[in-house]
């Protein structure tokens, strides 16, 4: 039997899902590009006609990935369509997300009539330039952001990544990333939108909870909306 080899980034992206405390009603999937046996995916699939090779490997883990994930939900459905926005387009009573970072993908969903939105991301280069940690964030925002083994802009980067795939569907515009001011507690490692420019965003800032870990540099996020927006199973949110 032929063993495969499993790098760096993809043990600490498994231990990093692993580790996050999400719902019970959620359903996750880790996949490296190494791994065979991913969806067969029609080059005439709208929207990747122009994809590269490379594009085309990482678009078919992605979505192998949330296959995986949608099958855990009880979901068997086959390849997830591009929509106008370029975001996956999932099937009725299911939300989700897509994340890449080096060779790997991680996918999360959970049934619409539980969860209204959800935001994942995973970032594996361990540290963000200074300069775009600077054009990033708003003033004294990195100053609330102190996590050991964490680069602080890089951190910051992947929350603001996760709140975006979480409330595009609310917002239906480009976001800047200072557009969005984040609050963060580093004893529960939570974090949620502290003020935000956009007037959308005004009334449900609160309802957005996220959680983060980190380990060996890399980092994972997650933010999602409660269908009810109940949060009353779930830490307090950072501020609360």
């Amino acid at each position: 039997m032929l063993l495969r080899k499993v790098d760096d980034h993809e043990v600490s992206a498994r231990r990093l899902v692993a580790t996050l405390p999400m719902p019970t009603s959620f359903r996750a999937a880790v996949m490296s590009c190494d791994v065979d046996g991913g969806l067969e995916i029609e080059s005439a699939l709208p929207g990747t006609e122009r994809f590269s090779v490379a594009r085309m490997r990482k678009f078919r883990l992605g979505r192998t990935c949330a296959a995986r994930a949608m099958n855990a939900l009880g979901k068997n459905v086959g390849v997830l369509p591009i929509g106008s926005d370029r975001a996956p387009v999932w099937p009725g009573g299911v939300v989700g997300s897509i994340t890449h970072s080096a060779d790997i993908s991680v996918a999360v969903v959970a049934a619409s009539d539980q969860v209204a939105a959800i935001g994942i991301d995973l970032e594996t280069s361990k540290v963000l330039k200074p300069s775009l940690a600077e054009r990033i964030s708003t003033p004294g925002e990195l100053d609330g952001i102190d996590v050991e083994g964490a680069d602080e802009g890089l951190l910051l980067f992947s929350m603001k990544e996760a709140i975006f795939k979480c409330v595009s569907r609310f917002v239906e515009r480009f976001v800047d990333f200072t557009d969005v001011s984040v609050s963060v507690d580093t004893d529960r490692m939570t974090f949620g939108i502290r003020s935000s420019t956009l007037p959308a965003l005004h009334s449900i800032r609160g309802e957005i909870f996220g959680l983060y870990r980190v380990d060996s540099g890399s980092v994972i996020t997650l933010a999602f909306r409660e269908a009810t927006a109940r949060q009353s199973a779930l830490p307090s949110k950072p501020g609360q």
